[in-house]
């Protein structure tokens, strides 16, 4: 689980160590840095909006320079729309998010392949603020999330195993099998410019949380 920034470290460490993560819950976290960099910059009165793009020039020579990597390369819904991307996600955020917009989560949710995917938006609340707001809620809501996923990924693995010991009872011989090939559907949709550069459904409703797609218990 990450939040704000973490929750991109979180997505992009996946895209490394995909095997080793079972799930990730991202906190009010932001699709692509370059993004982010150029929204912070034209909330700053002081800041000319025209000099954004020369700026995150700038900034991501130095950056390359001194860091070795490009502020381009930190860009968590290019790992999410990866068409082997897997990975159960949960993406939260605070409607009333001043630090990033709401819209990031919603793009990344819709834009995310991941056969698991669910989204929450609190209302009223600022970034970061869920955890902050009603922390036993908060923290009980993610934690059954986590609970459901791995739950339905052990009974899976139990499946499978169960599957594999009677085909292997049965299994015909080697000129007999025969193999179906694993067809996808799945086509990207774009992604939207920035042109800036054990509880029941109720358990948050205090803080007027919204769900999509199926419900989470």
């Amino acid at each position: 689980m990450g939040a704000s920034m973490g929750g991109a470290v979180a997505i992009m460490a996946a895209k490394h160590y995909k095997e080793r993560i079972q799930a990730i819950v991202c906190d009010c976290s932001f699709y692509s840095l370059r993004e982010i960099i150029g929204y912070r910059l034209s909330k700053w009165n002081f800041f000319p909006v025209a000099l954004i793009p020369s700026c995150l020039y700038v900034m991501n020579l130095m950056n390359e320079f001194v860091y070795g990597y490009s502020v381009d390369d930190i860009s968590p819904i290019r790992v999410i729309t990866d068409k082997d991307f897997d990975i159960p996600m949960l993406f939260v955020h605070s409607s009333n998010d001043s630090v990033v917009p709401m819209k990031h989560s919603e793009c990344m949710y819709d834009q995310c392949k991941s056969a698991k995917k669910d989204l929450w938006i609190i209302d009223g609340i600022d970034h970061c603020g869920g955890f902050f707001y009603q922390p036993k809620v908060f923290v009980t809501k993610i934690t059954n999330w986590v609970d459901n996923v791995l739950e339905e990924e052990k009974g899976h693995q139990n499946h499978n195993k169960s599957s594999s010991s009677s085909s292997s009872s049965t299994l015909p011989s080697q000129s007999q099998q025969t193999s179906s090939p694993i067809q996808s559907n799945d086509t990207p949709t774009p992604i939207p410019e920035d042109n800036t550069s054990n509880n029941n459904s109720n358990l948050f409703s205090l803080i007027g949380i919204k769900k999509k797609q199926k419900e989470i218990v």
